[in-house]
């Protein structure tokens, strides 16, 4: 049966050099995203860091389960980062238009003459 990247393989016992690697992986994307998007990514380096000396000690299913947890987690912190970004643009457009119809109000021609 094929597995997923978050899902537990079952029955299936993949080499340890294979976890290794997939592990690795998921290392650099959580790394990425932390500094990128948002900071709750940590959980899933900590997570991919211990699937990577649990896959060199052998313990493949251990090392599956951090593995599909440390996705969630990246999963987690791509919507918050996105959540955050749309957030800080909302907020630059709003200052924006403020700060234009503060400067439309000071200088009209009504504001001077009446």
């Amino acid at each position: 049966m094929e597995t997923t990247d978050n899902k537990l393989p079952e029955n299936n016992i993949q080499e340890p050099n294979e976890m290794q690697q997939k592990c690795r992986s998921r290392l650099t994307t959580s790394i990425v995203v932390a500094i990128l998007l948002f900071p709750t990514a940590i959980a899933s380096i900590v997570k991919s860091s211990i699937g990577i000396k649990k896959a060199d000690d052998g313990n493949i299913e251990e090392a599956a389960k951090l593995y599909a947890e440390a996705g969630k987690f990246i999963k987690l912190s791509v919507i918050l980062g996105i959540i955050n970004y749309v957030v800080i643009i909302l907020y630059i457009i709003m200052e924006i238009i403020l700060i234009a119809e503060l400067t439309n109000t000071y200088n009209s021609y009504d504001y001077y003459y009446y």
